[in-house]
Formats: C-alpha cells, structure tokens, sequence
C-alpha cells in the first residue's frame, strides 16, 4: 500500500498569498540561475523572428482522417517552445522586447477551445467524462473543455508560471484582461473539470489501477497550477488532497525497487514527474508534508542512472529513443532530496542541456533554470554489474564492453514484444541494438501496434521459431531473473514468453561479459525440428568474414560478431527512407540492418559472440 494512503493537506497548506515556489531550494530570488541567461536570451532571440503557426481546423483533423499526429503538434509544440523562451527571456531581462510577441501567443492561447491534442481527445473517450459527445473538433461550449491530457494540464501549468513571473508586466501592458483570463482559463479547463469528473478521467486512477505516465504527469502539472494561481483556500484543499488521491494509486503501482516499465524516456514524465508532484505539496505546505524519506523514492531516483550506457545514450527498451538530450537539473533534486548521494554525483557529470523543449514541465522548468549544476569533488563511477530486479533488466560492465538484458513481459506500458532482447555496444558504439520507437500516428495505439517493426520481437536480438513471433500480453513473460554479480552474468528462462505453436518446450538465455567480449548463450529445446532462427538488428551494415562471423562498424568502432556453424545467413534492410524517425536514435546510419541466422534443429546450446 502507497505511503500516500489517507494522506490529506487538509489544515497544512500555507496561505496563498504566503506561497513561493521552490521556498527552501533556490540560492537568489531570481529563478534563472545567472549561467543560465545567455543560453535563455539566444533561444528566445532565436524564435523572435518566427511567425506564429496557426492551429488550423483541417490540421486538427488530420489524426481523424489519416493518422497522421504530426502536423498539428509540430506547430502547438513549437508554440509552447516560443512562448516559454519568450516568458522566461523577458523575466530575465525584464527588456520589453519578447512582450509583444509574448502577449499574442498567450492571448491566442487562452481563445484556444481545446488546449489537449487531436491524438488524445479528439476520437478518446478516456480522457472525456462519460457521455460526452465524440467530435473531429474541438468545441467551447457546454461540457466540451472537459477533456484533460497530457498536454491541456501541461499548458495550463505554464501559464500559470509565466503568470506568476510575469503578472506585474502583464498589468502594465494589458491592464486585467490578460491576468484574470490566465486565471479564469485555467480554472475552467482544469480545476473544475478535474474535480467535477476525477471518477470518469481513467488517469486518474478512480476507473481503474493500472494507471501509467499520464497519473503523475497530469496531477503535477494541475498541482503546479493549482499552487501558483488558485486563490481559493478551499478548491485549493481540494485540487491537493484529489491529487494525492491519485498520486497513491500510482505509487502503488511502483514496486519497491523504484523501476519504471515505460523506459527512460518517459520515466520523465513518470518518476520525475511523481517527485515533482511530492516536492509541488511539500512547497504548498512549507515542508509540513514531507515524503521524500520514503525508500522507493530513492530508488525511483536512480533507475534514470541505471539505464544511462554513456552519455546522452540509454538502454531505450520500449519506446524510447537512443539518444536523449536532458536538463538533470530536476534528477539532481530528486537525488538531493531523497539523499541519494549517488544521483546527484552522476546528475552533475552529465552534460545538461539548459533547454525549453516543447512539453516539458513548468514547474520543472523553475528548477532546472534556477539550477547551475557543478561538477562533483569525486567522479561517478558506474558499477560494473546493476539490475533493476523488478523490471528484469541487467546492466552489465566491463573492458571495451557494456551489455544490457531485458526481461520483463509484454504488457508493459509503451511495450514492445521484447522479452528477452539485448543491447550490446563497444567503446559506446552500438553494436546490437534496439531500434526504439517509430513516429507515433494513429496506428501506434491501435491493435495495429505490433504490426508495426519496432515492436514486433523479430525486430529485437530475440530467437524465433518458423514464422512465429511473441505476442503481446503479460502471460508472455520471462522466468528465473538471475544476476551473477561476482561473474558479470546474467540468465532468464523464455518460454513462456512464446506461445505454444512456437514449439518450445525449454529457453534459458544467458548473457556473460568478459574483459574481451560479451557472449549470449541460448539452451533450447524444440518438440521436434524447426527452423530457428537468431535475429540481430545492427545500425550498419554487416560485413561477412566467413561461414560463421561477420563484422560491424559503428561508430568507427568495428566488432566481430561470431554464431554458431552451420546457420545460414540473410539480412533485412530497413531504410531510413521510410522511417526517418529513427535516425534520432543513430543519426549516423541510414538504416536499421536485421540478421538472420538460421537453421533446422530441435534443439541445443547455440551462442552468439561480440568481440
């Protein structure tokens, strides 16, 4: 049972006009850290020579019409971008030159009907009360303003902190009509409909348990509106203790060892956004509600760290991308405020990117820009052998070579049917890889979403048998996690994570790293002969040495990667032609190259070698 069962703010929230955002954290009164600025002034000067897109009806459609999401949250998202930088220039300035350009896009904003995306609210009737009517557009009218996703209750958090910067310059260009319409805006399109439907909205954890992402993202971008602007003691009360609520349903379902199933990508918007709703009440309350003791905080704290292979690059298992370009300076606090030592010195080795992304969040946004993190007095050292048990996810370390493992099951939120799968690189060049995940349309979730390459299991380092494949669902899962600390080895049994027509009667996969290599072992047993088949997906084209091994060269980096004799080899292109979204993973590569190696057999121990 979460530690936030029962919990209420009732009588310990401070009094409105007595609240300020991040009261015992920021070293000024200025929440842009001084190192900070420049990079701030160039993003804002950059954008203020570009012309405000318009969200027109016929893009709002597209996602109805043909799937595509793409052409209408471009441009919303690079709106947020624009007004964010435009926000936070002229708070660090207070110049008057983003004020103009800044009024337009907050006045467009709060005359928009709609501040959700197509690809949530426009066919979801998750994210709208029951009954409401199902439209292609967005309406203003009755009940319509009442579906909240991810990106309504993001917007409406930043508006609430650039109202909180900026209220006093707002005053003085447009006396009352910007402010109480921020205000008015806000209250409409979040607080009432959330109160008035929390049962109906499934996010919210009231419909059913099995929440994801949207719980804690949501909850802390309406807590972060709810601290910064709702003035009413007793809707404020009452938007913390709904939020709490559904926070604890959440955290319920984290288990202890703080992993998150959505990978590191989201885990954004999942763990850090679960903190960032805890650290919102604990500065609404002047400290008085104060979980950040709570174990699985801090090992939620660290599964970011576990994930990292180097640099800007993560295990990205599930949907996620290779390749992530972050600000730590929220992951630095999560750290500093579950007194994990260890999170706030590999925070401060990573190069943070002092960024006003698309949809980040706002309340976050106050921390990484009022945060200039410095470089340790010790460097992170990253262990040798790590595993997020909860999830089956071995890391493992040595030499010239890092090595991932994925267990788990396949219904897993933003899943892929991967059970099994690896990741291996040398000197941080990726040898086998995980393709990641393809643009998002309409088809993404669908139950169409396993038709599509980068979730189907013979487009990850798994085996397959004949023609068949995983299949989605938690009944196909791995068995039998085992993490060899002294030994650098890790193993898991996988037949139950193919269906009986598959033929597999026995699977136990064992990864093993040594000083000169990693070697990936699968004992197998068939009902009789079939043809299996290895599949390994590289980001560069093989180059075959002879019957049993083949090089690779990433990176510059160049590997050989020996099988077994007497399986035969074939290859799969996969352009970046028709799935150009994948070079944000490898933006060195052209194409994803599938490996197939195979052979009759009804059974044995048949190993693949990186060297």
């Amino acid at each position: 049972m979460s530690f936030l069962n029962g919990v209420s703010a009732g009588g310990l929230l401070l009094p409105f006009e007595n609240f300020r955002p991040l009261f015992d954290y920021k070293s000024t009164d200025l929440y842009i850290a001084p190192e900070n600025i420049p990079e701030i002034v160039k993003t804002a000067d950059e954008l203020l020579d570009t012309e405000i897109p318009m969200l027109t009806a016929s893009l709002y459609r597209e996602f109805e019409l043909n799937g595509n999401r793409t052409h209408y949250e471009e441009p919303y998202f690079l709106r947020k971008r624009m007004m964010f930088a435009f926000a936070f220039a002229e708070y660090a300035t207070h110049s008057g030159k983003y004020m103009h350009k800044l009024i337009d896009l907050v006045w467009d904003t709060l005359n928009m009907p709609s501040w959700g995306v197509p690809a949530h609210t426009s066919s979801n009737t998750a994210v709208r009360p029951e009954g409401m009517r199902i439209l292609q557009l967005p309406c203003d009218y009755k009940d319509e303003t009442s579906c909240i996703d991810l990106f309504s209750a993001s917007m409406g958090a930043q508006l609430s902190v650039i109202w909180f910067l900026l209220k006093d310059e707002f005053e003085k260009q447009v006396p009352f009509i910007i402010n109480d319409r921020i205000l008015y805006e806000i209250d409409r399109k979040l607080f009432e409909p959330y109160l008035k439907y929390t049962d109906y909205y499934w996010w919210s954890g009231r419909r059913r348990k099995d929440v994801n992402n949207w719980c804690p993202w949501i909850i802390s971008n309406i807590l972060c509106a709810a601290a910064l602007t709702c003035s009413d003691m007793k809707k404020r009360e009452a938007l913390t203790d709904t939020a709490l609520e559904s926070l604890s349903v959440y955290l319920d379902t984290v288990k202890p060892e703080g992993g998150c199933d959505e990978g590191p990508n989201y885990w954004f918007a999942a763990g850090l956004s679960a903190f960032m709703s805890l650290f919102i009440i604990y500065d609404m309350t002047g400290g008085k509600l104060n979980f950040f003791g709570e174990p699985v905080l801090k090992n939620m704290a660290e599964y970011l760290m576990k994930m990292n292979i180097s640099g800007d690059r993560y295990a990205n298992f599930a949907d996620c991308r290779l390749i992530l370009k972050k600000n730590y300076g929220a992951v630095y606090a999560f750290g500093k405020y579950t007194e994990n030592e260890r999170v706030c010195e590999w925070t401060q080795t990573m190069d943070s990117v002092c960024t006003l992304a698309d949809n980040e969040h706002a309340y976050r946004s106050l921390i990484e820009l009022c945060t200039a993190l410095k470089k340790p007095q010790k460097a992170y050292m990253p262990e040798n052998v790590t595993s997020q048990d909860d999830l089956g996810l071995a890391f493992l370390r040595g030499g010239h070579y890092y090595a991932a493992f994925k267990g788990g099951h396949n219904a897993e939120s933003h899943n892929h049917n991967d059970v099994g799968t690896n990741i291996v690189f040398k000197d941080n060049a990726p040898i086998l890889v995980d393709i990641g995940n393809d643009q998002y349309t309409k088809l993404t979730f669908s139950d169409k979403r396993y038709t599509l390459p980068s979730n189907r299991s013979i487009y990850h380092n798994t085996l397959s048998v004949d023609d068949t494949e995983q299949l989605p669902g938690s009944k196909f899962h791995a068995e039998n996690f085992e993490v060899d600390k002294d030994g650098k080895k890790v193993s898991m049994t996988l037949e139950k994570a193919y269906s009986p027509e598959s033929g597999i009667v026995s699977y136990k996969k064992t990864t093993a790293l040594s000083d000169d290599g990693v070697k990936i072992i699968n004992d197998i047993k068939l009902d009789g002969e079939r043809v299996l088949k290895i599949n390994l997906i590289l980001c560069a084209p093989p180059e075959r040495i002879d019957e049993k091994s083949f090089a690779v060269t990433s990176d510059g980096v160049r590997a050989v990667i020996s099988y077994p004799q007497g399986f035969e080899f074939d290859t799969e292109v996969l352009s970046f032609s028709e799935h150009p979204f994948w070079r944000n993973s490898y933006p060195h590569s052209d194409a994803i190259y599938r490996v197939i190696l195979s052979a009759k057999t009804d059974g044995g121990s048949f190993a693949v070698t990186v060297r």
